[in-house]
């Protein structure tokens, strides 16, 4: 079935195998990340990455092996374990390629209960980074953090190996019922992908997650079968070249030229009609989006452009087009031009949103940097041809 947006984090007790073989570069790197301030990055980019994942142990524990390859491709296969209340021990497996989700039940050579969901919403905010959602989020507020020099990360030595720590404060949630805490992020130094997190509310541990790296296996990427009934669902973000969708945007359609360092376009394409978006999904609908990814390696930074509709550009002037139901963020704004404010906004997971309107027109970039960095990448923007 398709999943819905969200940027809570999937909380898990992580625990892996070995740190051998780990990551597929595209060039030789000294074991550490490189640059100070909006220059902070990894040595090397991932071209590929392997997880294997455990969550608890016995009843109702999970273990999942999680895939990432350059170009948009990852599988997670997740057996649960059937606990109280859920007597039932299945596989499920997520399939994305091309912007395109397969969803079943059991292992990638023989799923069942199979929902296949074509054009997919991958842009933030319109939609989310499924590898994002169930681990890197952890890393972005931190990493952004210390982009801005507002939260450095250390560097630390944890059972011998070398890590890059840093700590949120997280706020109490009456909505998600939890007190306030801290969270410590350990990220490994070579990728910036978390290698530890430790959640602490009220005096206890609310989450631990720890995660190393898997050697690639010719099965990873092995091809799917599907035995008996799907369910199809077009959710309309199909991927097309910027020139097309400004063909058939109402509105102008525009690319950013200032990128950091190494970051390449992915993919654009187009929609109809935006999704809802803001706090539980109070937004109108757009008429028609446009959107971008520009990576580098796992970092990504997202851009979209919309046409504003009804009360859509008073709601983007007051509200959070990034704000989830019951996420704990914080907003500031900061002058974009001499008429324009723009918005910039960090929660607890996930990347920092950023947003602002040109009339009638609405942009949104997200990605893991500060205020700052944002406000270069959107000064930049150029006429799509």
């Amino acid at each position: 079935m398709p999943k819905l947006q969200h940027r809570t984090p999937l909380f898990a007790t992580l625990t892996v195998a070995s740190l051998a073989a780990a990551i597929a570069i595209a060039a030789p790197g000294a074991g550490a990340a490189t640059g100070t301030g909006e220059a902070f990055g990894p040595d090397t980019v991932p071209t590929e990455l392997h997880l294997q994942v455990a969550e608890g142990t016995g009843p109702g524990s999970q273990v999942s092996s999680l895939h990432w390859r350059r170009g948009g491709r990852y599988r997670s296969v997740v057996l649960r374990r059937g606990g109280p209340g859920d007597g039932v021990t299945r596989y499920e497996t997520q399939d994305i390629a091309l912007g395109s989700l397969l969803d079943g039940v059991g292992r990638p050579g023989a799923l069942t209960e199979v929902g296949i969901t074509r054009n997919l919403e991958e842009v933030s905010p319109d939609g989310y980074d499924t590898f994002d959602s169930e681990l890197l989020g952890y890393g972005w507020p931190v990493i952004a953090r210390h982009r801005a020099g507002t939260a450095l990360l250390r560097p630390v030595t944890v059972a011998g190996r070398p890590v890059l720590r840093g700590t949120i404060k997280l706020a109490s949630n009456e909505c998600a019922g939890v007190p306030s805490g801290v969270r410590t992020i350990d990220l490994d130094p070579r990728s910036l992908v978390p290698v530890h997190v430790l959640e602490q509310r009220g005096g206890k541990v609310q989450t631990e997650l720890r995660t190393t790296f898997a050697a690639a296996r010719p099965t990873d990427f092995a091809p799917v079968r599907v035995l008996g009934k799907r369910t199809i669902f077009e959710r309309g973000f199909v991927r097309r070249s910027p020139a097309k969708a400004a063909e058939l945007m109402p509105f102008p359609v525009s690319l950013p030229r200032d990128l950091p360092d190494g970051y390449r376009l992915a993919f654009t394409g187009s929609a109809t009609r935006g999704n809802q978006l803001g706090p539980e999904a109070s937004f109108g609908r757009s008429a028609g989006v446009f959107f971008a990814r520009y990576s580098r390696g796992i970092e990504h930074i997202d851009f979209t452009v919309r046409g504003a509709k009804g009360t859509l550009a008073a709601d983007w002037d007051g509200n959070d087009p990034f704000g989830g139901e019951c996420q704990a963020s914080t907003t500031t704004t900061l002058p974009l031009d001499a008429s324009t404010t723009a918005h910039y906004e960090t929660s607890e997971f996930g990347s920092p949103g950023f947003w602002w309107r040109s009339g009638t027109t609405l942009y949104t970039l997200s990605g893991p940097y500060s205020a700052t960095q944002l406000a270069t990448v959107a000064r930049s923007l150029t006429l799509a041809e």
